[in-house]
């Protein structure tokens, strides 16, 4: 989940295999290495007041994206946003 195997755009704007080689990773779980850091700002900016790097209303668009492609694959067609009364639980065992 965490490794780049294709990399195909129709700008072409990036040679493949050089994206491919430099953004290889391979993270001992599906969360990859990225998760360390927002939770880390998310501590600092608790401790100093501050609104964090990615914020609650960032992470629920994050999250209705990833329930629209879910929910785009599921069906076999274009969804819209907002999304109106999708959940996790609507994909059980679908994927």
């Amino acid at each position: 989940m965490n490794v780049i195997e294709e990399w195909l755009f129709s700008d072409a704007l990036d040679d493949p295999e050089e994206v491919k080689k430099e953004h290889h990773e391979n993270p001992p779980n599906v969360y990859g290495f990225g998760h360390i850091p927002l939770y880390a700002d998310v501590i600092d900016a608790i401790s100093n007041d501050r609104e964090p790097y990615v914020t609650a209303a960032d992470g629920k668009r994050a999250l209705e994206l990833v329930l629209a492609i879910y929910q785009s694959a599921a069906e076999g067609r274009p969804v819209k946003l907002p999304l109106k009364d999708v959940s996790t639980m609507d994909f059980v065992g679908r994927f």
